[in-house]
C-alpha cells in the first residue's frame, strides 16, 4: 500500500474504535456526538474524494468504500453519516466552479446532507424559488449545506425538469422527526423551506449528474468527477451495510464465548459446531460481498481513468451488486441473530443494536434488490434501460 493508503486505513480504524465506544451515546442522542464529528474532520477522511485544489485528498472510490466499511463496523450510524458526508463531495463537485469556490474556499471542511424527494421549483430572474419539505437528511445537525431535489413544471404534456440544488442550512428549518427502529444516531431529520431563493449557480440538472456530464465534471481534470452520481451513492451505502455485518460477526463471536451451553455442561456457545458453521457461512458471505463491491469500484475507476463513459451493462451490474451486497450482508446477520439466544434481543444489547441498524440500512431505496435486479435483468436481456437510478 502507498503511504496515503496506509494513513487512510489507520485513521479509519481509529475512528471505528471511537465510534464503537460512543455508540450507546450516539443512539441515545439520535445524532452523532460532536466529538466524533470533530474526529472525522481531524482525520481528513471527510475530504477523501474532495478535489485537491480545495484541500482534499482526491483518492479513489475503493478508498472511500473501505473507510465507510471500517467505520460501519464500529457503529452503523457513524458509518452512515460518514458515508453521506464523504460521498456528497462528489455531488458538490458537479456544480459550477463559482459554487464550488463559494462552498470550499477557506472552508474545506464544509459538508452537506441530502434528500432526493422533489418539491416544486418556480423559475424567477437569476434562479428559482421553492418551498417544501425534504426528508431523511442524514447528519443534518452537523452539515453546513443541504442538497435537495426540485422540479420545474414545463407545462401540459411535458415532463418536469429536475434539478439538484444546494442551499445553505441557514435557509431552512430542521424538523426533528427522526424516530426510528434503527440507525437512530444518523439524525436523518427533515428540513422545511419557505419561499427561499436558489441562485442558478447553485443548481445543476439532475439528469446531468446521473450521466456524469456536469459543469463541475468539465472543470476538473480528474475523471473521478465525471462518475455518474447515483452509482457512487450505491457503492458507499452498501459498504456501510457490509461493515455493520462484519461488526455484527465480531460481536457475535464475543457473545458466543460468554453464553454457557444448556443444559449446564462444560463449554460455551462458541464450542458448538452448529455455531461455528453459522459463523463460517456468514463470514464467507461478507467476504464475498466485499470482493464484489471492490471489484466494481475498481472497474468503474479504471473505465473513467481511460476517459470512457460507463457502459449500460457495467452501470446496471454496479446497481445490481450494490443491492446484492446489502442483501447478502443482511442474510449473514440474520443467520447469526436467530441463533444468539434471548440475551441478544435485549434493547441495550450490542447485537440488537447492530441488527436494527442493518435492517434499517437495507431499507434505503437505492439498495432495494427487486428494483436493482430488474434494472440489470432488463439490460442483460438486451432491452434499453429504463431506470432513472442509472
Amino acid at each position: 500500500m502507498t503511504d496515503q493508503r496506509d494513513s487512510i486505513i489507520a485513521a479509519a480504524q481509529a475512528l471505528s474504535r471511537q465510534a464503537r465506544e460512543l455508540e450507546v451515546a450516539t443512539n441515545a442522542a439520535r445524532q452523532i456526538p460532536a466529538e466524533l464529528i470533530e474526529a472525522f474532520h481531524r482525520s481528513g477522511l471527510l475530504r477523501i474524494l474532495q478535489p485537491k485544489q480545495f484541500g482534499g485528498m482526491e483518492a479513489t472510490l475503493v478508498d472511500m468504500i473501505d473507510v465507510a466499511d471500517i467505520i460501519g463496523r464500529g457503529c452503523g450510524s457513524a458509518g452512515w453519516v460518514y458515508a453521506v458526508f464523504a460521498s456528497h463531495v462528489l455531488t458538490l463537485a458537479c456544480f459550477p466552479e463559482e459554487t464550488q469556490r463559494e462552498i470550499w474556499e477557506g472552508h474545506p471542511q464544509h459538508v452537506a446532507s441530502s434528500a432526493y424527494n422533489p418539491n416544486p421549483l418556480i423559475r424567477v430572474p437569476g434562479g428559482f424559488r421553492t418551498s417544501g419539505k425534504w426528508s431523511f437528511m442524514s447528519g443534518i445537525d452537523h452539515a453546513q449545506w443541504c442538497i435537495i431535489l426540485g422540479e420545474v413544471d414545463e407545462g401540459p404534456g411535458k415532463p418536469p425538469t429536475a434539478y439538484t440544488c444546494v442551499v445553505p442550512k441557514s435557509d431552512v428549518t430542521i424538523l426533528d422527526d427522526w424516530y426510528v427502529m434503527g440507525m437512530t444516531g444518523t439524525g436523518s431529520k427533515s428540513i422545511i423551506a419557505k419561499d427561499i431563493f436558489i441562485p442558478e449557480r447553485r443548481t445543476v440538472a439532475f439528469l446531468d449528474t446521473t450521466q456524469g456530464d456536469t459543469p463541475g465534471g468539465r472543470f476538473h481534470s480528474n475523471p473521478l468527477y465525471r462518475c455518474p452520481r447515483l452509482s457512487c451513492t450505491g457503492y458507499v451505502l452498501a459498504a456501510v451495510v457490509m461493515g455493520i455485518a462484519e461488526g455484527f460477526i465480531d460481536r457475535f463471536v464475543a457473545h458466543a464465548h460468554t453464553r454457557r451451553r444448556r443444559p449446564a455442561t462444560s463449554g460455551t456457545m462458541a464450542d458448538q459446531h452448529s455455531m461455528q458453521l453459522r459463523v463460517a457461512q456468514s463470514a464467507g458471505e461478507v467476504d464475498a460481498a466485499r470482493l464484489l463491491l471492490r471489484r466494481n469500484c475498481i472497474e468503474t475507476h479504471e473505465t473513467l481513468q481511460r476517459g470512457e463513459s460507463l457502459p449500460d451493462e457495467l452501470r446496471g451490474r454496479n446497481r445490481r451488486d450494490n443491492a446484492l451486497v446489502s442483501m447478502m450482508s443482511v442474510e449473514a446477520v440474520n443467520r447469526l441473530f436467530t441463533a444468539a439466544g434471548a440475551h441478544a434481543v435485549l434493547e441495550a444489547a450490542p447485537l440488537a443494536s447492530a441488527f436494527r441498524d442493518i435492517q434499517t440500512g437495507q431499507a434505503q431505496t437505492v439498495l432495494n434488490f427487486e428494483s436493482a435486479g430488474t434494472s440489470y435483468g432488463r439490460i442483460r436481456m438486451g432491452l434499453p434501460p429504463d431506470d432513472s437510478w442509472l
